[in-house]
């Protein structure tokens, strides 16, 4: 249990009586804007320190915690830290074999209690679930020897993940632990946390992910935490329109503070109207003004409009790419039309971001086959391990030395989209850390047109407001689109084709829903025949069907979802209107009208919450 957790950064309350409580029944995704204290309050209950409150748990609670900020001893093997995980049976077992040489009842007692635990334990079935953690999170059998100072960070996260999933506690806090997963390493954890018997606290920035792993979503909001019985997906909705009522709220009270002002102006000095003038400033000083964070705040971005350029735009036919006498992939041929938007799917190690290093011009030499743009194609290219130079001292000179005169209005605008608010937009560039830069790289593709983008996992850094924000700047985007990303939800959004990295690389004719259904076919054997002929449906004919249906199945739903939100409305406001009735004397002193009142308050409750069900059934639909 969690209770009235305090921390101040300065005058700055980060967390103000944080409490809530987890149990083995907890599958909850911590939300809150970027900087809100999601990380920090994880860190917390893991053993960190706040400024006041407790933590109490009961005896024996194992907690297994997985941070962003990890550090592992880069001379262990990969095997050797995920079998670090059964250090507490090892210890056991030790304690164990130090009894065997003793027959008193005692030492008889307590090895059979320690052999107990041990038989009900995984340790004596850890091998096999430390090869099929490591091999589910992408690992190779070749890699489980080899020394961490082998892989890169991303792949450190991996391990640790493994570690902490092997650790089989009670509660499980995890910090964005789908970061660097791919999709086939995502589902596996899904699976995994779906099997797990013990609770979960997680924060990540995978709409999917969240929505598929929580059943409930706990939001920090100005340093508060509040519950939502719902998944993430329902909760952002829910949220919607309370932050449409904050706002409208807003505008009221500085509304109303703008009158008192304006009064005290204009007839303050004024003798007879001075004690109004105190009393407006007196009601002034009462109002708990709103307060919105920054990052709540929908922000809207835009990419140049593309040069001018052919109809086709990129052209590469049997492309192979090989480490010495490694084929990474080889028989790529594919053509890329003006405007379309491709997502290179496979799974690790299949080459993705080599072909997207090659596309994008930064490997220009070391690959067979033919690559050819088109006429006027002018590319950017984004991934996190580009090393590129940055030519200003600060993130923002750094902006203003790359924008051309024309965009310098909007580079705070851009900034405060991809998380650097306030002073951030001052820090040095030689002090920002690894997400910062990549960030910062990603948002330098805004100042340039281009009419292709090449982007390998744009998202990795991003808050989900952040993703929402470059999602719909690529979505309106008119230029060429080739990406690599691990978020189900971008790719859903924004895929129209996909390129599958295999052993036989593959080109489907859809988006990623429609990508899915395909491989779930030839996975089992369904493929569709008509009059034992294949049956084919043309990209265009199935974007037309399955785009008709779709809207006319949201209009319907959004028709109907705004209508359950006004009932909701009135009817909670009728509720309120109610109650308060009975806290009047000449109401809760007459046992008639208290019971007229009860009883009509049961019916609107009644009709509440048939409301919310229809509600919540309609938006998990």
């Amino acid at each position: 249990m969690v209770k009235e957790i305090e921390l101040a950064y300065g005058e700055r309350k980060l967390l103000n009586k944080v409490s809530l409580t987890l149990d083995e029944n907890s599958r909850a995704a911590l939300a809150g804007a970027n900087g809100a204290g999601k990380s920090t309050l994880l860190k917390i209950i893991a053993g960190g320190k706040a400024d006041s409150g407790e933590i109490t748990a009961s005896k024996d609670l194992l907690l297994s915690y997985m941070s962003q900020d990890i550090g592992v001893r880069l001379s262990l093997t990969l095997l050797q830290l995920a079998d670090s995980a059964f250090a507490r049976f090892y210890a056991k077992e030790e304690a164990m074999a130090a009894l065997d040489s003793l027959a008193d009842d005692e030492s008889l007692l307590k090895r059979s209690l320690l052999q107990d635990e041990l038989m009900h334990s995984n340790f004596y079935r850890r091998e096999g679930l430390i090869d099929a953690t490591l091999i589910g999170l992408g690992f190779k059998r070749p890699d489980f020897n080899k020394q961490l100072s082998h892989f890169s960070s991303g792949w450190h996260k991996r391990a640790m993940l493994a570690k902490v999933l092997l650790e089989d506690g009670d509660i499980l806090l995890l910090d964005e632990p789908s970061n660097y997963l791919d999709l086939e390493s995502s589902a596996y954890l899904l699976d995994w946390l779906k099997r797990f018997r013990g609770g979960v606290l997680m924060v990540s920035h995978d709409r999917d992910f969240l929505d598929k792993a929580s059943s409930e979503t706990l939001e920090l909001f100005n340093g508060q935490i509040k519950r939502y019985n719902c998944n993430y997906s329902n909760y952002e909705k829910r949220r919607q329109a309370e932050l449409e009522q904050l706002v409208a709220l807003q505008a009221q009270q500085a509304e109303r503070k703008e009158q008192i002002l304006n009064f005290v102006n204009k007839y303050g000095a004024k003798a007879s109207k001075a004690a109004q003038a105190q009393s407006r400033l007196k009601e002034l000083d009462k109002i708990d003004f709103v307060q919105l964070p920054p990052a709540l705040q929908k922000v809207t971005i835009n990419f140049p409009p593309p040069p001018p350029c052919g109809e086709r735009v990129l052209y590469m036919e049997n492309l192979a790419k090989s480490y010495g006498y490694k084929e990474v992939f080889s028989g790529l041929t594919l053509l890329a039309g003006k405007g379309e938007k491709i997502a290179v799917v496979g799974p690790n190690g299949a080459g993705k971001s080599s072909l997207l290093r090659i596309i994008g011009g930064y490997d220009k030499k070391n690959f067979a086959g033919f690559l050819k743009y088109g006429a006027g194609v002018e590319v950017g290219y984004f991934s996190e391990d580009t090393h590129e130079p940055f030519i200003g001292k600060t993130v923002l000179e750094e902006l203003e030395a790359a924008a051309a005169v024309s965009k310098q209005a909007e580079l705070r605008n851009l900034l405060a989209a991809f998380l650097f608010r306030d002073d951030d937009v001052h820090k040095p560039v030689a002090g920002l850390s690894g997400g910062e830069r990549a960030r910062l790289l990603l948002l330098k593709l805004f100042l340039k047109p281009f009419n292709l983008l090449v982007l390998d996992e744009p998202t990795n850094h991003l808050d989900i407001q952040a993703k929402d924000a470059l999602l719909n700047a690529l979505q309106n985007y008119g230029g060429t689109l080739l990406f690599v990303s691990h978020d189900r939800y971008f790719l859903q959004k924004l895929a129209q084709y996909i390129l599958k990295i295999d052993s036989t690389p593959k080109f489907y004719n859809g988006g990623f829903t429609y990508y899915e259904e395909q491989v779930a076919k030839e996975t089992f054997g369904g493929s569709l025949k008509v009059n034992n002929e294949v049956k084919v449906i043309t990209n265009n004919q199935l974007q037309r069907q399955e785009g008709k249906r779709q809207a006319t199945e949201e209009r319907r739903r959004e028709r109907r979802e705004a209508e359950l939100l006004k009932q909701i409305e009135d009817l909670e406001t009728q509720k309120n209107q109610l109650e308060e009735l009975l806290t009047l004397p000449e109401v809760y002193s007459n046992g008639l009208k208290v019971k007229d009142i009860q009883e009509k308050i049961t019916k609107v409750t009644g009709r509440l919450t048939a409301s919310y069900t229809e509600w919540e059934q309609l938006t998990n639909n």
